[in-house]
């Protein structure tokens, strides 16, 4: 569709190979917006009825370009009318924060921070995030994420408990909009409730209750130095195994706090068969286990709360899910995109290099590309399409959007 937006066409219509099923469904893709034409995919049927009156069928079509290896170009004797008519829905949504205000004078504006988020895939149905999309039902999402919220209230109310005790203060967040693309953790770290520099660490419960063989895992492990150590000392001579992984960046919401330099540690359980699915319920949950888990994240929060120097930050892998690294690209701008952005154009959610080709351009955070080299960007899957042309050692325009203001910048790479 974006080469033949690019090379003038007022719209496309897809039709199917033989093997394909009839019509692929409708699903929201994160990150995608309008393309800037109408886009039609015809049914089998469709497709078979107007092809035959030029003499042609879809196999035999199929049978062409396969032998010949060449596009097949040949006009239409009818003219083809449609009507597309879109709405777009805007649904409001809100995160849920609580504080647990530290009375200690030196630390108590230092934060630990505890979250979970609390939204699930409702009553299921296609485009929804179901696995089983055909089956429109109550999704409990027991498991995921009603277990990290349980924690979050036992936690709240231990801690609550022990607040005479606690140096730096504790705030507990319920993320909503993660399944959607961690909406809500992205939201708050880029409107804090509180001074983001003060948060010291994040901890993040996602499915903490299907615990298997007295086993579960601690991701962001590699994100401080004194993780490892902690983790070691705080679990020594217990009956369960902790599988510990450095990376900080991962599919739930303390990777928007990892992106934000921010220490993070991310409990959880495993996958299981009922994911996502409406067997997902509290029948199946191992309460022994979460309250395991709970007691290991009950010490670890004490213990950064009280201890006389918080956790330093380790960068440990990748900060975002760009697709820069990926082989087929042979420059990178040196940006960390929004992935939750509604506007059109790539918008820049920080700058990855200090000294890669969008910094020494002059391109900063919030900026948005509208196009490169002379090609629109319209959402940031055609920003990687536009990214794949390019080469080193090569000058191109590229038109950002700063605050309302068209800016044309010369990017070098």
């Amino acid at each position: 569709m974006l080469v033949a937006r690019d090379e003038g066409a007022l719209g496309i219509i897809f039709i199917s190979q033989i093997e394909d099923p009839d019509l692929y469904p409708l699903k929201y893709l994160e990150g995608y917006k309008d393309s800037g034409i109408p886009a039609l995919h015809l049914s089998n049927s469709t497709a078979d009825k107007i092809l035959e009156k030029e003499g042609w069928t879809r196999k035999k079509i199929q049978d062409y370009m396969n032998t010949k290896l060449l596009p097949l170009s040949f006009n239409l004797s009818e003219t083809i009318e449609a009507k597309v008519n879109l709405s777009l829905v805007t649904s409001r949504a809100a995160n849920i924060v609580g504080l647990i205000k530290s009375g200690n004078r030196e630390f108590r504006d230092e934060y630990i921070v505890i979250g979970a988020h609390f939204d699930h895939v409702g009553n299921g149905g296609h485009s929804s995030g179901s696995r089983k999309p055909e089956t429109v039902a109550v999704h409990p999402g027991a498991d995921d994420n009603a277990s990290g919220i349980a924690g979050l209230l036992e936690l709240a109310q231990k801690l609550a408990s022990q607040k005479g005790r606690l140096k730096r203060s504790v705030l507990l967040v319920g993320f909503d909009a993660e399944e959607k693309g961690l909406l809500g953790s992205k939201y708050f770290t880029k409107n804090p409730s509180i001074d983001i520099s003060k948060i010291k660490a994040m901890i993040n419960l996602d499915m903490i209750g299907r615990m298997k063989d007295s086993t579960f895992t601690v991701g962001g492990v590699g994100t401080s130095p004194v993780f490892e150590n902690l983790l070691d000392s705080l679990s020594a001579y217990k009956n369960y195994k902790l599988n510990k992984t450095k990376p900080g960046y991962g599919p739930s919401d303390h990777a928007s706090f990892y992106s934000k330099n921010i220490p993070v540690l991310f409990f959880f359980s495993g996958f299981h068969d009922e994911y996502h699915t409406p067997e997902d319920t509290w029948k199946l949950i191992n309460l022994k286990g979460q309250k395991q888990i709970l007691n290991l994240v009950y010490d670890i929060v004490f213990n950064l709360s009280r201890s006389q120097n918080p956790p330093s930050f380790s960068e440990a892998g990748p900060k975002n899910r760009s697709m820069e690294t990926r082989s087929s690209f042979k420059v990178t701008f040196g940006i960390v995109p929004s992935y939750s952005s509604t506007v059109v154009g790539l918008e820049i959610d920080q700058i990855s290099d200090s000294e890669g080709p969008a910094a020494k351009a002059g391109i900063i955070s919030g900026d948005v590309i509208k196009s490169i080299n002379g090609k629109k960007v319209n959402d940031i899957n055609e920003y990687m399409e536009r990214l794949r042309e390019l080469k080193q050692g090569i000058q191109v325009p590229v038109k950002i959007n700063r605050n309302n203001l068209e800016i044309e910048l010369n990017v070098t790479f």
